[in-house]
């Protein structure tokens, strides 16, 4: 936008010797009615300082008519914000001179975001244990300039401020994950994901490193009660007794501790709640359910549903879900803040699999099993586990990309290559040769 009425009263403050100051350069605009333009208006709004004297929004009715038009100035003047602070935090080159370290970096959604990175001129550091991570998930990228591995544990402090001091910017994704794991191994799940983050965030505020910390749909605990049928952000939460809530207590817990770590001491510092997501080289080992149906229906084994199959949840695709951390840990006003991220497409379990066994062509029976059979007694689910996405949608215009049957077809033609010997090492974003048809 054109500025001069602005850079007029910038050089009459210069001339007078007075201080200047962007509030008081706002504020002439103000009182000179330069408002009524346009430029006028957007230099205001762009400014970070000028935003919160803009809340109030009946103090300039008298100047801008309506409030919808006011509040449509704001919000492209936020965009130019936004996009000023992307700029700053690339380093005005969209990521060719940035260092990112990626915790949990050979985990399913880790490799994705390693490789998106990669792809935009990022150098990497995965830093990983492989105690749920998989060398198989980055062997593609261990040949690729900028791209280093370090096998180690997010619960080894030295290791991490190494790690830490050596990049730019830290996305913390490395947890103690999946629900068998969770069940079986409670104690190890608390210490890795309590301390581990802790280690993090530490290394981080001594080295002036902005970070993202992923959480998990799970600290949402007991089925949603705010009348929508989604969780939202800002929902009371309820935890049930069994083990089974020690992953969702420990994760509650680091995104207590990183929120504080942003108030307290001023770490810059974003988070984001995870709902299901999924694509190709995901795991089934750890409890996840869509590459559990497709291996089953593949083989022509049994569909095994856990419960009654009523149980609702949704699924985003994985390189959405690496697009929303990219877009989040860009935008300087999602700092301190909490994000779902996810699809907002509801499917029940029992229709999952039918779609599943459909999608593949398999002859597979779908039975159920009673959560005591699979993972013991004292086991807690939930009956629906489904996202709001509206203020990841706000804050930096997020939709989900892929819908459910085309991730269904992406991960069954990858699961058939693999089974017939191919393979599939795709960025996050694209899809297996053999889903050609989803173009046309």
């Amino acid at each position: 936008p054109n500025k001069f009425p602005a850079l007029q009263i910038e050089g009459d403050l210069h001339k007078r010797g007075d201080h200047i100051d962007r509030v008081t350069v706002a504020n002439e605009l103000l009182g000179n009615n330069e408002l009524e333009s346009c430029d006028g208006l957007s230099y205001l709004v762009s400014l970070d300082e000028g935003l919160p004297a803009l809340s109030n929004l009946d103090s300039y009715v008298r100047i801008v008519k309506d409030k919808a038009t006011l509040r449509k100035l704001i919000f492209s003047a936020q965009k130019i914000i936004d996009r000023r602070d992307a700029d700053a935090f690339w380093g005005g080159r969209r990521g060719a001179s940035m260092k990112v370290l990626v915790t949990g970096g050979a985990g399913f959604i880790g490799a994705y975001l390693a490789e998106t990175l990669l792809d935009r001129g990022c150098e990497v550091v995965a830093l990983d244990n492989l105690s749920t991570g998989s060398l198989q998930n980055i062997l593609h990228l261990m040949h690729r300039p900028g791209f280093k591995f370090i096998l180690g544990s997010i619960m080894d402090v030295k290791i991490v401020n190494q790690a830490v001091a050596g990049c730019d910017a830290v996305y913390h994704l490395g947890a103690a994950v999946g629900v068998r794991l969770v069940f079986e191994q409670p104690v190890l799940t608390i210490e890795t994901n309590v301390t581990g983050t802790h280690n993090v965030l530490d290394a981080c505020l001594r080295h002036g490193r902005k970070v993202l910390v992923a959480s998990t749909s799970e600290v949402y605990g007991k089925d949603v009660r705010n009348g929508v049928g989604r969780f939202r952000e800002d929902d009371e939460i309820t935890i049930g007794s069994s083990i089974r809530w020690c992953y969702a207590t420990s994760k509650a817990l680091d995104e207590f501790m990183a929120r504080a770590y942003f108030l307290k001491k001023g770490l810059p510092v974003v988070i984001t709640r995870f709902f299901n997501t999924v694509g190709p080289r995901q795991s089934p080992a750890y409890g996840m359910v869509i590459p559990r149906f497709v291996g089953q229906a593949l083989s022509g084994d049994p569909i095994t549903i856990f419960g009654d199959g009523t149980q609702v949840r949704s699924f985003a695709w994985v390189g959405d879900a690496v697009e929303a951390m990219l877009r989040l840990m860009e935008t300087r006003r999602a700092e301190g803040d909490i994000f779902n991220v996810g699809s907002d497409e509801p499917i029940t379990i029992k229709a999952l699999a039918e779609r599943v066994r459909d999608t593949a062509n398999s002859r597979s029976e779908i039975v159920y099993v009673a959560y005591e059979q699979a993972y013991g007694p004292g086991f807690d689910d939930i009956n629906r586990r489904v996202p709001d996405i509206t203020k990841l949608r706000e804050m930096t215009g997020y939709e989900p990309t892929v819908p459910l049957a085309q991730i269904l077809e992406r991960v069954i033609d990858y699961s058939r290559q693999k089974l017939t010997g191919g393979d599939f090492n795709g960025p996050a974003g694209a899809e297996p040769k053999a889903t050609a048809r989803d173009r046309r």
